[in-house]
Protein backbone atom coordinates (compact mmCIF):
# COMPACT_ATOMS: atom_id res chain seq x y z
CA UNK A 1 0.00 0.00 0.00
CA UNK A 2 2.74 2.86 0.81
CA UNK A 3 4.45 1.73 -2.88
CA UNK A 4 0.73 2.40 -4.33
CA UNK A 5 0.22 5.71 -2.67
CA UNK A 6 3.79 6.82 -3.73
CA UNK A 7 2.56 6.17 -7.23
CA UNK A 8 -1.03 7.59 -6.95
CA UNK A 9 1.40 10.81 -5.80
CA UNK A 10 3.52 10.63 -8.19
CA UNK A 11 0.66 10.23 -10.89
CA UNK A 12 -1.70 13.59 -9.68
CA UNK A 13 2.07 15.43 -9.50
CA UNK A 14 3.06 14.01 -13.21
CA UNK A 15 -0.27 13.58 -14.96
CA UNK A 16 -2.65 15.44 -12.60
CA UNK A 17 -0.78 18.83 -12.21
CA UNK A 18 2.02 17.82 -14.88
CA UNK A 19 4.44 20.46 -12.31
CA UNK A 20 7.43 22.03 -14.93
CA UNK A 21 11.01 22.22 -13.97
CA UNK A 22 11.02 25.81 -12.17
CA UNK A 23 7.40 26.11 -11.10
CA UNK A 24 5.72 26.14 -7.77
CA UNK A 25 3.01 23.96 -6.50
CA UNK A 26 0.29 25.29 -4.50
CA UNK A 27 -1.09 22.28 -2.32
CA UNK A 28 -4.83 22.64 -0.47
CA UNK A 29 -4.79 19.49 2.31
CA UNK A 30 -6.62 18.55 5.29
CA UNK A 31 -4.03 17.91 7.95
CA UNK A 32 -5.00 14.13 8.14
CA UNK A 33 -4.02 14.16 4.98
CA UNK A 34 -0.64 15.40 5.65
CA UNK A 35 1.30 11.93 5.14
CA UNK A 36 -0.07 12.14 1.39
CA UNK A 37 0.62 15.70 0.56
CA UNK A 38 4.21 15.11 2.18
CA UNK A 39 4.31 12.56 -0.58
CA UNK A 40 3.06 14.99 -3.58
CA UNK A 41 5.32 17.66 -2.38
CA UNK A 42 8.20 14.92 -2.89
CA UNK A 43 7.37 13.75 -6.04
CA UNK A 44 6.90 17.26 -6.99
CA UNK A 45 10.64 18.07 -6.28
CA UNK A 46 12.00 15.19 -7.89
CA UNK A 47 10.31 16.64 -10.88
CA UNK A 48 12.12 19.61 -10.62
CA UNK A 49 9.28 22.21 -8.87
CA UNK A 50 11.02 25.16 -7.38
CA UNK A 51 8.73 25.63 -4.56
CA UNK A 52 5.91 24.14 -3.04
CA UNK A 53 3.78 25.64 -0.75
CA UNK A 54 1.40 24.30 1.78
CA UNK A 55 -2.54 25.15 3.15
CA UNK A 56 -3.68 23.65 5.60
CA UNK A 57 -7.20 23.07 6.68
CA UNK A 58 -9.46 20.99 9.83
CA UNK A 59 -12.95 19.95 9.24
CA UNK A 60 -12.78 20.05 12.91
CA UNK A 61 -11.90 23.94 13.36
CA UNK A 62 -14.01 24.98 10.23
CA UNK A 63 -16.92 23.55 11.93
CA UNK A 64 -16.44 25.41 15.30
CA UNK A 65 -15.66 28.28 13.35
CA UNK A 66 -19.38 28.31 11.15
CA UNK A 67 -20.55 27.59 15.03
CA UNK A 68 -19.08 30.05 17.23
CA UNK A 69 -17.34 32.84 15.41
CA UNK A 70 -18.50 36.40 15.42
CA UNK A 71 -21.21 36.51 13.09
CA UNK A 72 -19.42 39.80 10.67
CA UNK A 73 -16.38 37.37 10.17
CA UNK A 74 -18.64 35.39 7.77
CA UNK A 75 -19.00 38.94 5.27
CA UNK A 76 -15.49 38.91 4.40
CA UNK A 77 -12.26 36.96 3.37
CA UNK A 78 -8.66 38.32 4.62
CA UNK A 79 -6.30 40.47 2.09
CA UNK A 80 -3.57 37.68 2.55
CA UNK A 81 -6.18 35.03 1.79
CA UNK A 82 -7.02 36.53 -1.36
CA UNK A 83 -3.32 37.75 -2.38
CA UNK A 84 -1.96 33.55 -1.80
CA UNK A 85 -4.74 32.85 -4.55
CA UNK A 86 -4.00 35.80 -7.09
CA UNK A 87 -0.24 35.93 -6.64
CA UNK A 88 0.34 32.36 -7.47
CA UNK A 89 -2.50 32.32 -10.23
CA UNK A 90 -0.65 35.23 -11.85
CA UNK A 91 2.80 34.02 -11.66
CA UNK A 92 1.71 30.27 -13.33
CA UNK A 93 1.76 28.55 -9.95
CA UNK A 94 0.50 24.59 -10.25
CA UNK A 95 -2.63 23.81 -7.89
CA UNK A 96 -3.46 20.83 -6.54
CA UNK A 97 -6.19 20.76 -4.12
CA UNK A 98 -6.71 17.25 -1.75
CA UNK A 99 -10.58 16.98 -1.07
CA UNK A 100 -11.53 14.80 1.27
CA UNK A 101 -14.10 16.27 4.07
CA UNK A 102 -16.27 14.89 5.95
CA UNK A 103 -19.42 14.46 3.85
CA UNK A 104 -21.84 16.15 6.79
CA UNK A 105 -18.78 17.96 8.30
CA UNK A 106 -21.03 21.21 8.31
CA UNK A 107 -24.55 19.74 9.06
CA UNK A 108 -26.56 21.41 11.74
CA UNK A 109 -24.48 24.94 10.75
CA UNK A 110 -26.59 28.26 10.38
CA UNK A 111 -27.18 27.83 6.22
CA UNK A 112 -27.09 31.98 6.63
CA UNK A 113 -23.69 32.04 7.57
CA UNK A 114 -21.92 29.45 4.80
CA UNK A 115 -23.69 30.99 2.27
CA UNK A 116 -22.74 34.44 3.18
CA UNK A 117 -18.84 32.80 3.26
CA UNK A 118 -19.27 31.25 -0.25
CA UNK A 119 -20.67 34.88 -1.43
CA UNK A 120 -17.73 37.06 0.10
CA UNK A 121 -15.15 34.04 -0.92
CA UNK A 122 -16.74 34.29 -4.16
CA UNK A 123 -16.46 38.15 -4.48
CA UNK A 124 -12.69 38.29 -3.27
CA UNK A 125 -11.43 35.22 -5.13
CA UNK A 126 -12.88 36.55 -8.55
CA UNK A 127 -9.93 37.00 -10.78
CA UNK A 128 -8.36 33.72 -9.17
CA UNK A 129 -11.30 31.75 -10.28
CA UNK A 130 -11.58 33.13 -13.45
CA UNK A 131 -8.12 32.15 -14.46
CA UNK A 132 -8.52 28.32 -12.82
CA UNK A 133 -12.12 28.30 -15.42
CA UNK A 134 -10.00 29.37 -17.85
CA UNK A 135 -6.97 27.09 -17.64
CA UNK A 136 -4.33 29.93 -17.16
CA UNK A 137 -2.73 27.77 -14.43
CA UNK A 138 -2.35 23.79 -13.97
CA UNK A 139 -4.19 22.43 -11.25
CA UNK A 140 -5.99 18.88 -9.82
CA UNK A 141 -8.19 17.72 -7.24
CA UNK A 142 -7.93 14.44 -5.83
CA UNK A 143 -9.28 12.58 -2.94
CA UNK A 144 -8.01 10.27 -0.23
CA UNK A 145 -8.86 8.67 2.69
CA UNK A 146 -9.91 10.04 6.22
CA UNK A 147 -11.47 8.79 8.90
CA UNK A 148 -14.58 10.26 8.97
CA UNK A 149 -15.26 9.98 5.15
CA UNK A 150 -14.37 6.16 5.28
CA UNK A 151 -16.83 5.83 8.35
CA UNK A 152 -19.54 7.44 6.65
CA UNK A 153 -19.10 5.33 3.35
CA UNK A 154 -18.64 1.69 4.91
CA UNK A 155 -20.77 2.15 8.18
CA UNK A 156 -20.58 -1.27 8.52
CA UNK A 157 -16.89 -1.21 8.92
CA UNK A 158 -14.64 -0.90 11.66
CA UNK A 159 -12.97 2.79 11.21
CA UNK A 160 -9.58 1.35 9.93
CA UNK A 161 -10.92 -1.27 7.60
CA UNK A 162 -13.30 1.70 6.08
CA UNK A 163 -10.20 3.52 5.47
CA UNK A 164 -7.86 0.49 4.12
CA UNK A 165 -11.14 -0.52 1.87
CA UNK A 166 -11.68 3.44 1.22
CA UNK A 167 -7.46 3.74 0.32
CA UNK A 168 -8.23 0.32 -2.21
CA UNK A 169 -11.35 2.17 -4.06
CA UNK A 170 -9.98 5.20 -4.84
CA UNK A 171 -6.74 3.71 -6.65
CA UNK A 172 -8.29 1.48 -8.32
CA UNK A 173 -10.62 4.11 -9.73
CA UNK A 174 -7.94 6.27 -10.73
CA UNK A 175 -6.47 3.31 -12.28
CA UNK A 176 -3.34 3.05 -10.02
CA UNK A 177 -4.29 -0.17 -8.35
CA UNK A 178 -5.84 -2.90 -10.76
CA UNK A 179 -7.09 -6.58 -10.25
CA UNK A 180 -3.77 -7.69 -10.94
CA UNK A 181 -1.80 -5.93 -8.06
CA UNK A 182 -3.49 -7.10 -5.40
CA UNK A 183 -3.04 -10.46 -3.93
CA UNK A 184 -5.53 -12.67 -1.29
CA UNK A 185 -4.74 -10.10 1.24
CA UNK A 186 -5.62 -6.77 -0.77
CA UNK A 187 -2.13 -5.67 -0.69
CA UNK A 188 0.21 -4.28 -3.63
CA UNK A 189 2.53 -7.56 -4.86
CA UNK A 190 6.20 -7.78 -4.02
CA UNK A 191 7.21 -6.41 -7.60
CA UNK A 192 5.95 -2.94 -6.62
CA UNK A 193 7.99 -2.66 -3.64
CA UNK A 194 10.90 -0.27 -3.66
CA UNK A 195 11.96 3.28 -5.03
CA UNK A 196 9.22 3.81 -7.73
CA UNK A 197 11.92 5.95 -8.80
CA UNK A 198 14.37 3.62 -9.90
CA UNK A 199 14.34 2.00 -13.67
CA UNK A 200 14.17 -1.75 -13.94
CA UNK A 201 17.87 -1.62 -14.72
CA UNK A 202 19.04 -0.06 -11.12
CA UNK A 203 19.26 3.00 -12.56
CA UNK A 204 18.38 6.13 -10.39
CA UNK A 205 16.79 8.15 -13.10
CA UNK A 206 13.50 9.52 -11.77
CA UNK A 207 10.27 8.36 -13.97
CA UNK A 208 8.98 11.26 -16.67
CA UNK A 209 5.79 11.64 -17.62
CA UNK A 210 6.97 9.14 -20.57
CA UNK A 211 8.46 6.51 -18.64
CA UNK A 212 6.64 2.92 -17.62
CA UNK A 213 9.12 1.59 -15.26
CA UNK A 214 7.77 -0.37 -12.19
CA UNK A 215 4.09 0.33 -10.27
CA UNK A 216 4.68 4.25 -10.70
CA UNK A 217 5.10 4.06 -14.46
CA UNK A 218 2.15 1.77 -14.31
CA UNK A 219 -0.02 4.32 -13.02
CA UNK A 220 1.08 6.97 -15.68
CA UNK A 221 0.35 4.57 -18.38
CA UNK A 222 -2.73 3.08 -17.41
CA UNK A 223 -3.84 6.70 -16.69
CA UNK A 224 -2.63 8.10 -20.03
CA UNK A 225 -4.48 4.93 -22.07
CA UNK A 226 -7.64 5.93 -20.01
CA UNK A 227 -7.14 9.60 -20.97
CA UNK A 228 -6.61 8.26 -24.82
CA UNK A 229 -10.28 6.67 -24.78
CA UNK A 230 -11.83 9.22 -22.99
CA UNK A 231 -10.53 11.19 -25.97
CA UNK A 232 -12.05 9.00 -28.31
CA UNK A 233 -15.58 10.01 -27.51
CA UNK A 234 -14.94 13.97 -26.71
CA UNK A 235 -13.78 13.53 -30.60
CA UNK A 236 -17.04 11.39 -31.79
CA UNK A 237 -19.18 14.25 -29.80
CA UNK A 238 -17.41 17.31 -31.73
CA UNK A 239 -17.86 15.41 -35.12
CA UNK A 240 -21.78 15.82 -34.48
CA UNK A 241 -22.37 19.43 -33.06
CA UNK A 242 -25.38 18.77 -31.48
CA UNK A 243 -27.90 21.76 -31.77
CA UNK A 244 -29.73 19.90 -29.07
CA UNK A 245 -29.76 17.30 -26.50
CA UNK A 246 -32.83 15.48 -25.13
CA UNK A 247 -32.62 13.42 -21.85
CA UNK A 248 -35.32 11.10 -20.13
CA UNK A 249 -35.29 8.25 -17.36
CA UNK A 250 -37.79 6.65 -15.25
CA UNK A 251 -36.18 8.93 -12.52
CA UNK A 252 -38.40 11.47 -13.49
CA UNK A 253 -35.14 13.37 -15.77
CA UNK A 254 -37.60 14.66 -19.09
CA UNK A 255 -35.04 18.00 -20.09
CA UNK A 256 -33.77 19.05 -23.25
CA UNK A 257 -30.83 20.88 -23.36
CA UNK A 258 -29.44 23.36 -26.01
CA UNK A 259 -25.99 23.89 -26.65
CA UNK A 260 -24.28 27.40 -27.53
CA UNK A 261 -23.27 27.55 -31.25
CA UNK A 262 -19.34 26.56 -32.08
CA UNK A 263 -19.47 24.52 -28.16
CA UNK A 264 -16.59 21.95 -27.86
CA UNK A 265 -16.70 18.97 -25.87
CA UNK A 266 -13.63 17.65 -23.84
CA UNK A 267 -12.56 14.86 -21.22
CA UNK A 268 -9.53 13.65 -20.03
CA UNK A 269 -6.52 15.76 -20.58
CA UNK A 270 -7.48 19.07 -20.58
CA UNK A 271 -4.29 21.59 -22.06
CA UNK A 272 -3.51 25.20 -20.36
CA UNK A 273 -3.09 28.52 -21.76
CA UNK A 274 1.03 27.79 -22.02
CA UNK A 275 0.29 24.45 -23.94
CA UNK A 276 0.99 22.04 -20.72
CA UNK A 277 -1.44 19.07 -21.35
CA UNK A 278 -2.52 18.39 -17.67
CA UNK A 279 -6.10 16.30 -15.67
CA UNK A 280 -8.17 18.80 -13.82
CA UNK A 281 -9.69 15.75 -11.69
CA UNK A 282 -8.12 12.23 -11.14
CA UNK A 283 -10.00 10.01 -11.35
CA UNK A 284 -12.44 11.29 -14.17
CA UNK A 285 -14.81 9.36 -16.58
CA UNK A 286 -16.49 12.60 -18.34
CA UNK A 287 -17.08 13.94 -21.51
CA UNK A 288 -18.31 17.61 -21.06
CA UNK A 289 -19.57 20.69 -22.46
CA UNK A 290 -21.69 23.81 -21.39
CA UNK A 291 -25.09 24.13 -22.26
CA UNK A 292 -26.48 27.53 -23.70
CA UNK A 293 -27.82 29.86 -20.52
CA UNK A 294 -31.27 30.13 -21.05
CA UNK A 295 -31.98 27.54 -23.10
CA UNK A 296 -32.40 24.58 -20.29
CA UNK A 297 -35.81 23.37 -20.22
CA UNK A 298 -37.57 20.94 -18.13
CA UNK A 299 -37.08 18.39 -15.06
CA UNK A 300 -33.61 17.50 -13.69
CA UNK A 301 -33.73 14.65 -10.80
CA UNK A 302 -30.76 13.78 -8.87
CA UNK A 303 -29.89 9.60 -9.00
CA UNK A 304 -27.09 10.54 -6.22
CA UNK A 305 -26.85 12.22 -3.29
CA UNK A 306 -24.79 15.14 -2.75
CA UNK A 307 -22.49 16.58 -0.07
CA UNK A 308 -22.59 20.31 -0.40
CA UNK A 309 -21.19 22.89 1.90
CA UNK A 310 -20.53 20.27 4.56
CA UNK A 311 -24.19 19.16 4.59
CA UNK A 312 -25.59 15.72 2.64
CA UNK A 313 -28.51 16.53 0.19
CA UNK A 314 -30.95 13.96 -0.68
CA UNK A 315 -33.85 13.21 -3.03
CA UNK A 316 -33.51 16.41 -4.87
CA UNK A 317 -34.84 17.67 -8.28
CA UNK A 318 -35.12 21.03 -10.31
CA UNK A 319 -37.77 22.40 -12.33
CA UNK A 320 -36.19 24.51 -15.00
CA UNK A 321 -37.65 27.42 -17.37
CA UNK A 322 -35.72 28.90 -20.36
CA UNK A 323 -32.45 28.00 -18.42
CA UNK A 324 -33.26 29.02 -14.81
CA UNK A 325 -34.16 26.69 -12.06
CA UNK A 326 -37.45 27.79 -11.05
CA UNK A 327 -38.19 24.84 -8.56
CA UNK A 328 -36.30 23.14 -6.05
CA UNK A 329 -37.48 19.90 -3.86
CA UNK A 330 -35.06 17.58 -1.82
CA UNK A 331 -35.82 15.36 0.80
CA UNK A 332 -32.83 16.13 2.77
CA UNK A 333 -30.57 19.51 2.57
CA UNK A 334 -33.65 21.49 0.46
CA UNK A 335 -32.80 25.05 2.37
CA UNK A 336 -28.72 24.46 1.90
CA UNK A 337 -29.73 23.92 -1.65
CA UNK A 338 -31.94 26.61 -2.20
CA UNK A 339 -29.34 28.84 -0.85
CA UNK A 340 -26.54 27.59 -2.98
CA UNK A 341 -28.90 28.68 -6.48
CA UNK A 342 -28.90 32.07 -4.45
CA UNK A 343 -25.33 33.10 -4.42
CA UNK A 344 -25.86 35.19 -7.24
CA UNK A 345 -27.41 35.60 -10.67
CA UNK A 346 -25.53 32.69 -12.84
CA UNK A 347 -26.16 30.39 -9.95
CA UNK A 348 -29.54 29.14 -10.65
CA UNK A 349 -28.66 28.74 -14.40
CA UNK A 350 -26.88 25.99 -15.71
CA UNK A 351 -22.66 26.10 -16.58
CA UNK A 352 -21.88 22.43 -17.28
CA UNK A 353 -23.79 19.15 -19.29
CA UNK A 354 -21.62 15.76 -18.48
CA UNK A 355 -21.71 12.43 -20.60
CA UNK A 356 -20.76 9.61 -17.96
CA UNK A 357 -21.15 6.13 -18.97
CA UNK A 358 -23.65 3.90 -16.20
CA UNK A 359 -20.95 0.87 -16.81
CA UNK A 360 -17.67 3.48 -15.73
CA UNK A 361 -15.62 1.48 -13.42
CA UNK A 362 -17.12 3.56 -10.18
CA UNK A 363 -20.23 3.04 -11.12
CA UNK A 364 -19.81 -0.66 -11.62
CA UNK A 365 -18.09 -0.63 -7.63
CA UNK A 366 -21.33 -0.09 -6.23
CA UNK A 367 -19.80 2.47 -3.83
CA UNK A 368 -21.68 5.78 -2.95
CA UNK A 369 -18.78 7.82 -2.20
CA UNK A 370 -20.31 11.14 -1.25
CA UNK A 371 -17.76 13.27 -2.91
CA UNK A 372 -18.47 14.54 -5.94
CA UNK A 373 -14.91 13.87 -7.48
CA UNK A 374 -15.82 10.43 -7.19
CA UNK A 375 -19.94 10.06 -7.64
CA UNK A 376 -19.63 12.36 -10.85
CA UNK A 377 -18.16 9.80 -12.54
CA UNK A 378 -20.01 7.25 -11.99
CA UNK A 379 -23.03 9.41 -13.50
CA UNK A 380 -24.08 11.88 -16.12
CA UNK A 381 -24.12 15.46 -14.05
CA UNK A 382 -25.20 19.05 -14.80
CA UNK A 383 -23.36 21.67 -13.11
CA UNK A 384 -25.54 24.71 -11.90
CA UNK A 385 -23.19 27.85 -11.67
CA UNK A 386 -20.28 28.95 -13.66
CA UNK A 387 -19.32 27.51 -16.99
CA UNK A 388 -15.99 25.92 -18.65
CA UNK A 389 -15.92 28.84 -21.48
CA UNK A 390 -15.74 25.27 -24.12
CA UNK A 391 -16.59 27.93 -27.17
CA UNK A 392 -14.00 27.68 -30.22
CA UNK A 393 -11.80 31.05 -29.46
CA UNK A 394 -12.69 31.27 -26.12
CA UNK A 395 -9.14 32.61 -25.26
CA UNK A 396 -9.54 35.38 -27.01
CA UNK A 397 -12.77 36.53 -26.04
CA UNK A 398 -14.04 38.97 -23.42
CA UNK A 399 -16.46 38.35 -20.50
CA UNK A 400 -19.09 39.86 -22.59
CA UNK A 401 -18.66 38.36 -25.64
CA UNK A 402 -18.99 35.07 -23.87
CA UNK A 403 -21.99 36.01 -22.28
CA UNK A 404 -23.71 36.88 -25.20
CA UNK A 405 -22.68 33.55 -26.96
CA UNK A 406 -24.54 31.81 -23.83
CA UNK A 407 -21.69 30.97 -21.16
CA UNK A 408 -22.89 31.55 -17.85
CA UNK A 409 -21.23 33.16 -15.07
CA UNK A 410 -20.99 32.64 -11.20
CA UNK A 411 -18.98 32.70 -8.60
CA UNK A 412 -20.28 29.02 -7.57
CA UNK A 413 -19.85 25.79 -9.95
CA UNK A 414 -21.66 22.69 -7.92
CA UNK A 415 -22.12 19.00 -9.86
CA UNK A 416 -25.06 17.01 -9.11
CA UNK A 417 -25.56 13.66 -11.23
CA UNK A 418 -28.44 12.67 -12.85
CA UNK A 419 -27.47 9.71 -14.45
CA UNK A 420 -29.41 5.87 -14.18
CA UNK A 421 -29.38 2.55 -15.63
CA UNK A 422 -32.34 3.38 -18.20
CA UNK A 423 -30.73 7.01 -19.16
CA UNK A 424 -31.40 8.01 -22.75
CA UNK A 425 -29.81 10.94 -24.35
CA UNK A 426 -31.16 11.95 -28.07
CA UNK A 427 -29.06 14.64 -30.00
CA UNK A 428 -30.31 16.50 -32.30
CA UNK A 429 -28.21 17.83 -35.50
CA UNK A 430 -28.78 21.28 -36.74
CA UNK A 431 -30.50 19.84 -39.71
CA UNK A 432 -32.85 17.83 -37.75
CA UNK A 433 -31.53 14.89 -37.53
CA UNK A 434 -31.89 12.51 -34.59
CA UNK A 435 -29.05 10.60 -33.05
CA UNK A 436 -28.77 8.21 -30.24
CA UNK A 437 -26.23 9.49 -27.83
CA UNK A 438 -27.07 7.36 -24.76
CA UNK A 439 -29.11 4.32 -24.44
CA UNK A 440 -29.96 2.35 -21.24
CA UNK A 441 -27.51 4.50 -19.81
CA UNK A 442 -24.67 4.15 -21.79
CA UNK A 443 -22.72 5.80 -24.80
CA UNK A 444 -24.17 4.26 -28.13
CA UNK A 445 -21.44 4.57 -29.82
Amino acid sequence: MDDLKRDFAELVVKKGVNIQKGQRLAISSLVECADFARLCAKAAYDAGCREVIMHWSDDVITRQKFLHADDDVFDKIDPWDVDYYNMLSEEGAAFLSIYAEDPESLSGVDPDRITRAEIARGKALEAYRKRMMRDECTWCVCSVPTKAWARKVFPELSEDEAVERLWHEILTACRVETASDQNHDGEAPQNCGGDSTKSSNGDSDKLNSGDTNQCGGDALRNWQEHSDEIQKHVDIMNSYDFKTLKYKNAAGTDVTVELPEGHLWEGGEEKAANGVLFSANIPTEEVFTLPKRDSVNGTLVATRPLSLNGTLIEGFSFKVKDGKIVEVHADKGEQVLKDAISVDEGASYFGEVALVPYDSPISKSGVLFLNTLFDENASCHFAFGEAYPCIKGAENMSEEELKERGVNMSMTHVDFMVGSPDLSITGITHDGKEVPVFVDGNFAF
